[in-house]
């Protein structure tokens, strides 16, 4: 089986790989930034705001999937599981600090989000402290599921929603995106190992997070925008809604993904990896740097 693809190959010409896990690589955080554009998606700003709705949960659903796994440390059984286990936590933990680093311009903005953001806090704590051990970590698997489906959307078709975006946010998102699927069995593997679960609970637990992050990022998304006045234009709803729900929408993407999560027998690796994760880890290998990297695979094109 051939692990790596060319760097120049296109993504069509290179079969992604199913039933296969790939490497977790703790990789440090090196994302900078100074200076974002209000919608630095060109022409895009509801496409912006559910990017920067989705960066602005990311910290909070990372520190739900990292508590989740440690609650479970103790109980799994095998060397490797504990050891994707602490890759995993160191992972989530770097993809936190980027993105509340990349937060702190959208209040530069002053496009002012504490509110919203104790909202959804206040919401993931009240299900903390609601829901069982196992069935938080059911929660968790599934909101696993719904990141590893973004970044399989993401890069397979990146430049559908990152044409124009700064090298920045290309890199961010690249890197980010890339990590999903390294650590995308963990959580459910954790589940079934550690905590012993069972299809029904996996299922509650998706149900939840599937909520999460189907509601709240939207919610967010037209919160921003209103702030900023957007809700009255409808070149930018006619361009939004395409983008979010359209045939090539990011949302009707990522939802068509989700489903094959319902399947009894199901495993995260059944999966296929795309080509693009292979190309992103080979020039990665030579780099060692994430901006590199993300422009070996996704060339900036003339601006």
């Amino acid at each position: 089986m051939n692990m790596s693809a060319p760097l120049n190959s296109s993504p069509a010409t290179v079969a992604p790989e199913a039933g296969l896990k790939v490497s977790l690589i703790p990789r440090k955080n090196q994302f900078t930034v100074k200076h974002v554009d209000r919608h630095w998606i060109p022409g895009n700003p509801f496409l912006t705001r559910y990017l920067d709705a989705l960066s602005l949960m990311f910290p909070t659903g990372e520190r739900l999937f990292i508590r989740a796994v440690r609650r479970y440390l103790p109980d799994i059984e095998t060397k490797q599981l504990e050891e994707d286990a602490q890759s995993f936590i160191f992972q989530e933990a770097q993809h936190t600090q980027a993105h509340e680093m990349f937060n702190q311009q959208i209040e530069v903005q002053g496009l002012h989000s504490a509110g919203m953001e104790w909202f959804v806090k206040g919401v993931v704590h009240a299900q903390e402290k609601i829901l069982s051990k196992k069935l938080y970590m059911a929660l968790a698997a599934g909101g696993e599921h719904f990141t590893a489906s973004m970044a399989e959307v993401v890069l397979e078709n990146f430049e559908d929603y990152l044409d124009g975006a700064p090298d920045e946010m290309r890199a961010l998102w690249c890197w980010h995106c890339v990590e999903e699927i390294e650590h995308k069995t963990v959580t459910f593997d954790v589940f079934q190992q550690a905590a012993k679960g069972g299809y029904f609970t996996r299922q509650l637990g998706f149900i939840i997070s599937f909520g999460n992050l189907i509601f709240f990022p939207q919610l967010t998304m037209l919160h921003l925008l209103a702030k900023e006045r957007q809700l009255s234009s409808f070149s930018a709803w006619k361009t939004g809604m395409s983008s979010l729900y359209g045939r090539q929408g990011i949302i009707r993407r990522i939802a068509k993904k989700l489903l094959v999560y319902l399947k009894p027998g199901f495993h995260p690796t059944q999966v296929n990896v795309p080509a693009q994760y292979y190309q992103w880890q080979e020039a990665f290998e030579k780099s060692n740097n994430i901006y590199a990297s993300t422009r070996s695979v996704f060339p900036v094109k003339n601006r």
